[in-house]
Order: structure tokens, then sequence, then C-alpha cells
């Protein structure tokens, strides 16, 4: 199925305060699945600034609402993709996919041969991303207290070559 969003492309620096608060409540929202080992949020304000400033960000709307959002930077010849996130109540409904899509439109369009992305082992997005063409490349035990963890956790980095 695929979902009527309009994308926004902006730099990460750019955002204003009330926009990112917006996407760090979208992507903690979309997070939640993990609250075993992130109990709090998994992105603050300043963590969005301090692990994405350089990044391009898709602010991806449905009429007015924020639905979905991901940034990504170019690391030729890879374009890492980064933090997508999507509102729960449109999980499921293919819009992931379609942005997938659309990040692969840019790594092509970037001259980039693969798309690169983590994901945490123990939700569904592994299986997820697997499903779509994405490979294991390394996978990491991270401590206690990384991205406020706390509990050790697997992130898996995943990579795809551009189609």
């Amino acid at each position: 199925m695929s979902i009527a969003v309009s994308i926004e492309w902006r730099a990460v620096a750019s955002l204003d305060p009330e926009e990112i608060a917006a996407v760090t409540e979208l992507v903690n929202a979309a997070n939640r699945m993990f609250d075993r080992v992130f109990p709090g949020d998994r992105l603050g304000p300043a963590g969005l600034l301090d692990e994405c400033r350089d990044n391009t960000i898709a602010i991806v709307r449905a009429g007015d609402e924020l639905v979905a959002t991901f940034n990504y930077a170019i690391v030729r010849p890879i374009l890492k993709f980064y933090l997508l996130a999507v509102t729960p109540k449109l999980q499921g409904e293919g819009l992931g996919r379609q942005l997938l899509d659309i990040a692969n439109d840019v790594a092509q369009r970037e001259r980039c041969d693969a798309i690169e992305l983590q994901a945490v082992e123990g939700g569904r997005l592994v299986p997820y991303y697997i499903s779509l063409g994405f490979r294991e490349v390394t996978r990491t035990t991270m401590p206690v207290g990384y991205w406020d963890a706390n509990e050790p956790f697997e992130l898996i980095t995943m990579r795809k070559a551009t189609a």
C-alpha cells in the first residue's frame, strides 16, 4: 500500500526547536518496542543534533501531521541511513518501505553503491530489513550506557546495494 505523503528535505542543523522536539518525539514513539533495553527516550534534542547535525533530514507529513522521518549522510560510496521512524499508527502500512525506496533513489542520484543502516537485535526490524534485501555486515555488542541502555545489546550494521 502506498501512503500519500509530502517530504521536506532539510539540514538537521537548520531545524528550529519545535521541529527538533517533534522529530525526537516521533523517533522515541517509534522505538518504544525496545523499552526493555532503553527504558527512557532513545533520543533527546541534544542527541539529535550531536548525532546528526551535518545530515540531511526528511520531514515526512500526511497532511499537516508529521508521520515519519529519517536522515542520511553521504560517505561515498555509501549512503548512511539513520533514525528511520514511522508513527506507530502507520507502522506496517508500507511507509517504511516507501522511505527506503526514496533513500535508494537518493543513493543512486548521489552515485552511492549501497545504503547502510543499523538496527538493534531483538525487535522486528532486523528481519524486516533482511526481507528488503539488506544483509548483515557487522554485529557489535554495545555496553550498558550506550544510548542510555540499561543492559548490553547487539547493534547490527546492515547494507544493501543500490538497485
